[in-house]
């Protein structure tokens, strides 16, 4: 039912993963929690090569196509690579990810609660696959600035 995506679309970002605190590597901490919700881990990052070797074979690489449209771009490709309805979006720059918040914020929007718009975007993030058109358009609509 969930996808959880990590974004890492800037360097910073993916320094930031690649570094360790005192529970062990960042990257597996979010792997690992993000694990115990979703059914599957996408990193959408511009050069997949440099975290290839850090992760499990079962977390899915993925660059954004929309390359210069951070954080929509990448936005973009994990909505439209999902295998799963709903995706949980993360920024590799933020503090460590919470279920509690992410199931919180599927309940709310499974209820209806709440209603995902990609003109105020603040992470964690919880959206339906089914964004991806309203997104899709909004980013073909400015793509002459953004490429």
């Amino acid at each position: 039912m969930l996808s959880g995506v990590i974004i890492a679309d800037r360097p910073l970002d993916i320094n930031l993963l690649l570094s360790e605190n005192a529970k062990g590597k960042i990257i597996d901490l979010y792997i690992e929690t993000m694990t115990s919700i979703c059914d599957e881990i996408i990193i959408v990052c511009p050069n997949p090569m440099q975290i290839v070797g850090h992760v499990p074979s079962n977390v899915r690489l993925i660059t954004a196509y929309y390359k210069n449209a951070s954080p929509l771009g990448s936005i973009h490709a994990a909505l439209s690579l999902s295998k799963k309805p709903y995706v949980w979006l993360v920024r590799a720059s933020q503090s460590e990810p919470s279920c509690v918040i992410a199931l919180n914020k599927l309940q709310k929007l499974q209820e209806k609660q709440v209603t995902p718009s990609i003109n105020k975007i603040s992470f964690p993030i919880v959206w339906p696959v089914t964004l991806k058109h309203t997104l899709e358009n909004h980013l073909k609509k400015y793509q002459r600035y953004i490429q």
